[in-house]
């Protein structure tokens, strides 16, 4: 099992590297590798290129298709994971919920893929992706697809409902990620 921390956006929203915002102190990127450190390694931080980031117990990597969007990078982070079942975040979720995670990773079992579901939305970060659908990624790719939640609704999925989630995450605030300035102040308000 690996960790694969998606990290490299463009962050057109946020008008700036998301990843580097200080939070309470800290650039954002390291909120979530506290979150998800000792889950599983190595920590793999897929960014637009391998020598982007330096950060302690992690390995950056370089994305094999820069700019094409989060299933691009779930694509290099298989890729550089190899086989297993490996937890896919991104840098911009400061709230992942250690419970949550590590009933995802338990919960592989016979699936390919292990992911929330929330009001009929696929939430397809902080979630679980086997090695298993690095072929059907591929080909959502090469069809141009760029949706990252194509990839558990092609494959077989065990679903978390919401009321599920919410036993780990009451408050769902692992799917909370900051995608704009106003999500940073809003941030900052209610830590």
């Amino acid at each position: 099992m690996a960790v694969i921390v998606l990290a490299g956006g463009g962050s057109r929203r946020m008008g700036r590297d998301k990843a580097l915002i200080e939070l309470n102190g800290k650039p954002l990127i390291e909120h979530a590798l506290e979150r998800v450190s000792g889950l599983a390694e190595p920590i793999l931080v897929v960014a637009d290129r391998a020598d982007r980031y330096t950060l302690p117990g992690a390995i950056c990597v370089g994305d094999d298709m820069p700019g094409e969007g989060p299933l691009a990078g779930v694509v290099t982070g298989l890729r550089a994971a190899g086989a297993g079942a490996h937890l896919v975040v991104a840098c911009d979720m400061p709230h992942l919920q250690r419970d949550l995670m590590r009933t995802m990773l338990l919960s592989v079992s016979d699936f390919q893929v292990v992911a929330g579901r929330v009001d009929g939305h696929t939430m397809p970060l902080c979630a679980v992706y086997t090695q298993q659908v690095l072929r059907t990624a591929e080909r959502l790719l090469e069809t141009g697809e760029r949706a990252l939640r194509c990839v558990p609704e092609a494959c077989k999925t065990r679903w978390l409902d919401e009321v599920e989630l919410r036993q780990y995450d009451p408050d769902l605030l692992s799917y909370r990620n900051l995608n704009t300035p106003q999500d940073i102040r809003n941030w900052r308000e209610t830590a």
